[in-house]
């Protein structure tokens, strides 16, 4: 049996321990007897204890070692009473026992006798004794010796006092707590007791004085009281003289009042309506209920009662309200010395000086110069302008606000538009330096103001070139070209175009032409001057990202990037995303093509997993495309995404622009186009099957066309490769719906666009650019670029025949008497000139061509493409506008005529530069292969032969020899703000309306189109009411009572059958060896007539079947404006004459309500029926 443990308790020694506790075995008396191991005495022996023994030594040596601890060593303070261990400890047997005598479990103590007994009991006294001396003597060795612990006991017999065992405790040093530190904590808290009752009584030792102080001042009070003098009754005081008295010092004092209210009203701002006062007569004499109202507030009457009431009122009624009062008088007298004194304005160099509104009537007067003084009144403007002074406003302020007051005054006259365009350029003109090369050294010296760093505006070496050359390029300038913008093209360069130090700009636009031409000519200083010419005069202008940043240090000049997506990986997907923001942040457009991503659910390889489709893709793009604007704010960056019909998530793709539908599987802020083979086309018309594929099940789709495409799609159809097969229509009325919806997708032909490129000898065109007008190869190793300027045809339009000129090469407008005999004079003939149109497109051309050189590159694939193919864009704005200049009706055949000369000349004269170009330099990297290098020029491609204006037959001689320098030449662009600058149409578009809404920043302006306007004032018919029927017809001229020519000549694209335009797309087509963002406009589309369109464009052969859907709008904002009430006169008016228009006078058959009702329900019925074959005559495709 083991020996039983006793309780024990930290820091105490057990009940059992004696003076060495580690040798002596348990008291007898302590409890029961233990059974064990027993040494040769017959001692119980415990194990540990003779292993612990063996380890340490001798038990003498370590009672010694303990002794010395224990000197060494300081108690603490005692924690608690131990208990009466030290009497039982002192009652311990020795450790030491007799010789010869041993101890059992339970055995006594050995015999001994008395005197070794009493001899052993002193000694051990002794020791005590010593060892209580030590211990007072050690007191003052530190408390905290390393040596003392908390769990430390005096547990040995030995250093036992006999008394009580008590635990000490430990107290770390950091929180001791010191004599000091407690008195004062003890201060402390005395102190916080005894501030309040301080507090209380210095309160109430206040209270005290406050009221002796109050009973003191009452006591003197009384005291003056008592010794006031009585007051004069005398009654000799004549009163009527003490009245007069009393009136005279009122009056005095009203006088005084009145002063210091006017001198206040001097030193304070006047209200914007009062600043008028002075050219605005007086308001009409105050009646009786306006006297009462004004009055009444003010206790000017009140109310009695009975005979005083009535004696009040009557007062009141039998007033003469009428005439003037006091505060007219004062209104009268005051207001206009008041405003002159007061009102000042703040000079552009700082200084003050008073208001003087003749002056700003003088200012505006005076760049009146050429308008139509009859419509054109300065006054009036300066009137409306004196509403917004206000003291301290600046001249700068007065002239914008006089700019944009008579732009808002537009609508009763264009001439509005070209005076507040003279108010902003002048108002420019006094803000920026004259000197273009010391603006150019402004801009160049420009610092970061955030951080000091030098921060030019301006290229290195265009910068060494003009201070060069500052003399010359200072002297060409002209700045009162800048006066020939209307006001809403010169906001748009201000506001986007010229270039600004510390948010303030410092360019003019002429500084900017010059800028542009010296940036592409570099050291060319002739090429430069007659480039800066050409654009200053408005013959042509060059792109947005070219006007950006020609002549900066990034001179990223491209509109256009064609990208192809890498692979579909994640490293290629993101390869193709990076790239895309480097060219977004350039200010470049994209055009991407993703036919080779796989569809949703296809396995992949590398994870083991499928794919979540195009979708989520999307979103990435999506997200990248707003977050990465173009030039730094300038314009919003824009990503078109192709796809090929026959995508397995082609239906998922043609709801990412919807409005509607769950917000994860949209992605808004693209622009989606169909890439459409013919195929499709051809099982659309025979309502055939259509099978979707994967990409990555079906390879090569995308990268094949025309015949081996057919091939190819067929092999996988036959293998079962499809994803799904659908009825081609089906896929065909989803395509409609979004169309119809959000305008999206954009429809191309790829089999067109690649037969008819000069560019097929590369490979396989996957796609165009973000504006459809762009067909080049692209590839994972070639992004496609292109270089884009537009030639502003209104002014080829000649007034008087030139002198030596060749009859073949002028187009006439049609004949004056055309417009004889319907009220107004006989027009001037105006022709249009072809030769200055080859000029000028010979100009462009190697404007473009020089571009590629000159151009920063934001990728390198980009770089490599543009310089191994150099491909350029000419585009053409204002065809809408020569029309008109030349009194042909968009849909005539005269126009039609025009439209395709105008190309022929374009693409003949390009074409023509680049041989020259190529003879100089070298064609072309790729030109060997290409068709143009085997004499195949666009009009073969269609079929066309050219008209015999031109020297084809010399030209492909010439083309033959040398080569051409350019592989593609002409693309027509949407020119969106571009022709907003120069003030002509969209490029070569009808007009939409002959009235709209421009919106600025500072409000919402309507405008009328120029040349209507022009021939309705000529003609006589241009009034208020006039402007009023044209607003409410949303600015159609049909149902006006105006001539018949004029209804002809000024059709909206609402009214012109859209066969027509097509016509007029593929006429010109022939001379377009890219393309053209050709939109399509229908004011309420259905599939019938949608389908009818794109089958009619397939068929004559267009690459861009569709740009934009254009539908209109169900309710017209501008409508808003309409005077019912005038128009409602206008239409009785008429009606008492008997007729509407000219037009409607003819004798009609009257109809019943009935047919009136069944004629309206034929129509919208034969609105909405679908192309058949019974309804040829009714279907473009069918009908042509």
């Amino acid at each position: 049996m083991h020996r039983q443990r006793r309780p024990y308790w930290a820091g105490k020694a057990p009940d059992w321990a004696g003076p060495d506790a580690d040798d002596a075995l348990p008291d007898a008396d302590a409890g029961e007897p233990t059974t064990g191991p027993h040494d040769a005495q017959g001692a119980m022996v415990d194990p540990r204890l003779l292993r612990l023994t063996q380890r340490q030594g001798s038990p003498t040596a370590q009672r010694h070692a303990r002794e010395a601890a224990v000197v060494r060593r300081r108690s603490p303070p005692p924690e608690a009473v131990a208990g009466a261990v030290g009497q039982r400890a002192l009652r311990a047997p020795s450790r030491q026992p007799a010789c010869g005598t041993g101890e059992g479990a339970g055995g006594e103590e050995a015999d001994e006798n008395d005197d070794a007994i009493a001899a052993r009991r002193l000694a051990l006294r002794a020791r005590q004794l010593a060892t209580e001396a030590e211990v007072a003597a050690g007191a003052a060795v530190d408390e905290g010796s390393e040596d003392s612990s908390q769990y430390t006991t005096e547990d040995d017999s030995e250093s036992d006092h006999g008394h009580v065992l008590l635990k000490p405790a430990f107290v770390p040093r950091m929180e001791r707590e010191t004599l000091a530190e407690r008195e004062a904590a003890l201060l402390a808290a005395e102190q916080t007791t005894r501030q309040p009752a301080e507090q209380l009584e210095e309160r109430r030792r206040q209270t005290e004085e406050l009221v002796a102080q109050a009973q003191q001042q009452d006591v003197q009070q009384e005291v003056l009281a008592t010794d006031a003098p009585d007051l004069d009754t005398d009654d000799d005081v004549n009163e009527v003289e003490e009245y007069e008295a009393w009136r005279e010092r009122e009056l005095h004092r009203i006088a005084r009042d009145r002063h210091l209210r006017q001198e206040g009203i001097k030193a304070q701002p006047m209200s914007a309506g009062g600043a008028v006062q002075n050219l605005l007569p007086l308001p009409p004499p105050k009646k009786k209920w306006k006297f009462l109202q004004k009055y009444w507030h003010r206790g000017a009457f009140f109310q009695g009662e009975g005979e005083e009431e009535e004696s009040v009122l009557g007062d009141i009624m039998h007033r003469d309200y009428n005439a003037p009062t006091g505060e007219d008088k004062f209104d009268k007298e005051m207001l206009p010395k008041i405003m002159q004194a007061t009102m000042y304005v703040v000079k552009r160099d700082g200084r003050r000086v008073p208001v003087h509104f003749d002056k700003i009537t003088a200012r505006i007067t005076k760049l009146c110069y050429g308008l139509n003084p009859d419509f054109c009144d300065p006054v009036l403007v300066a009137q409306k302008v004196t509403t917004g002074v206000y003291k301290g406003v600046t001249t700068s302020e007065l002239d914008e606000l006089a700019a944009e007051t008579a732009a808002s005054m537009t609508a009763s006259h264009p001439d509005y538009a070209l005076l507040a365009a003279r108010i902003a350029v002048s108002n420019l003109h006094k803000n920026t330096l004259k000197s273009f090369s010391e603006t150019v050294k402004v801009m160049y010296h420009h610092v970061n103001p955030k951080n000091g760093e030098k921060a030019p505006l301006i290229d290195d070496k265009v910068y060494e070139v003009i201070m060069a050359n500052a003399e010359r390029l200072d002297s060409e300038i002209v700045y009162d070209r800048d006066f020939d913008y209307d006001y809403f093209g010169f906001k748009t360069l201000e506001r986007s175009y010229l270039l600004r130090v510390n948010g303030k700009v410092v360019e003019r636009p002429q500084h900017m032409l010059m800028r542009v031409a010296v940036g592409i000519h570099g050291e060319d200083i002739e090429a430069a001057v007659e480039t800066y010419h050409l654009l200053s005069q408005r013959w042509f202008t060059h792109a947005s990202p070219t006007l950006f940043n020609a002549g900066t240090p990034r001179p990223q000049l491209s509109s256009c990037f064609l990208v192809c997506m890498k692979n579909d990986s994640i490293e290629g997907i993101y390869d193709t995303l990076k790239e895309c923001a480097c060219i977004s942040k350039s200010a470049g457009g994209i055009g991407l093509s993703m036919h080779n991503i796989r569809a949703t659910g296809s396995y992949i390889r590398g994870t083991n997993g499928t794919s979540n489709g195009i979708v989520p893709m999307l979103r990435v793009f999506n997200d990248t495309a707003r977050y990465v604007d173009q030039g730094g704010g300038k314009r919003k960056g824009a990503f078109a995404m192709y796809c090929e019909p026959w995508h397995a998530d082609i239906f998922d793709w043609l709801d990412l622009r919807k409005n509607h539908g769950k917000e994860e599987a949209r992605a808004r802020d693209l622009f989606y186009a169909l890439w459409i083979p013919d195929e499709f086309m051809r099982r659309v018309e025979e309502n055939a099957d259509w099978s979707l594929f994967c990409p990555n099940e079906a390879p090569g789709l995308a990268d094949c066309w025309g015949e081996e495409f057919e091939t190819l799609y067929h092999k996988y159809e036959s293998e079962g490769r499809a994803r799904k097969t659908i009825k081609a229509q089906q896929l065909w009325f989803a395509i409609l719906e979004a169309q119809v919806e959000t305008g999206n997708p954009f429809m191309l032909y790829k089999d067109s666009a690649n037969r008819k490129s000069n560019q097929q000898n590369l490979g396989t065109i996957k796609s165009s650019n973000l504006c459809t007008e762009i067909i080049e190869y692209s590839s994972p190793e070639e992004t496609a670029v292109c270089n884009l300027a537009s030639i502003a045809l209104p002014r080829f339009v000649r007034e008087t025949e030139p002198h030596g000129r060749e009859g073949k090469k002028l187009v006439g407008s049609l004949d004056a008497a055309n417009r004889k005999g319907e009220g107004g004079p006989a027009i001037v003939r105006r022709y249009f000139d072809f030769d200055k149109l080859a000029e000028v497109t010979s100009v462009v051309t190697r404007n473009l061509n020089k571009i590629i050189d000159v151009n920063f590159y934001p990728v390198e694939t980009a770089r490599r493409s543009n310089l191994r193919h150099r491909p350029i864009g000419l585009g053409v704005q204002g065809l809408a506008d020569t029309f008109l200049l030349l009194g042909m009706p968009f849909d005539s055949p005269q126009a039609a005529e025009l439209n395709r000369q105008i190309f022929e000349t374009i693409y003949y004269a390009a074409l023509r530069t680049s041989m020259q170009l190529s003879k100089a330099e070298g064609p072309y990297s790729t030109y060997e292969g290409s068709p143009v290098s085997q004499g195949i020029l666009q009009p073969d491609m269609w079929g066309v032969k050219p008209s015999d204006r031109w020297d084809w037959d010399g030209l492909r001689h010439d083309i033959s020899q040398h080569g051409v320098r350019n592989s593609l030449l002409v693309a027509p662009m949407p020119t969106a703000s571009t022709s907003q600058i120069l003030g002509n149409n969209e490029c070569f578009e009808p007009y939409t309306s002959n009235i709209y809404v421009r919106r600025v920043l500072s409000g919402e302006f309507v405008i009328l189109n120029q040349h209507l306007m022009d021939d309705l004032i000529r003609l006589g018919f241009w009034d208020a009411d006039m402007k009023n029927e044209l607003v409410a017809a949303n600015g159609s001229v049909q149902d006006l009572d105006i001539p018949a020519n004029l209804k002809e000549l000024y059709k909206t694209v609402w009214e012109i059958k859209q066969r027509v335009l097509v016509d007029m797309a593929a006429d010109r087509g022939a001379f377009i060896d890219q393309s053209q963002s050709f939109n399509v406009h229908m004011s309420d589309p259905n599939f019938g007539k949608l389908t009818s369109l794109h089958f009619y464009a397939w068929k004559k052969g267009l690459k861009t079947g569709m740009y934009y859907l254009r539908t209109r709008a169900a309710a017209d904002a501008i409508k808003f404006t309409v005077d019912q009430q005038a128009l409602q006169r206008r239409k009785s008016e008429r009606l008492s004459k008997g007729g509407g228009s000219v037009e409607l006078k003819e004798n009609k058959p009257k109809l019943t309500a009935a047919q009136l009702d069944e004629e309206m329900a034929r129509e919208q019925q034969m609105a909405a029926m679908v192309c058949s074959l019974e309804n040829k005559d009714a279907c473009l495709m069918c009908s042509g």
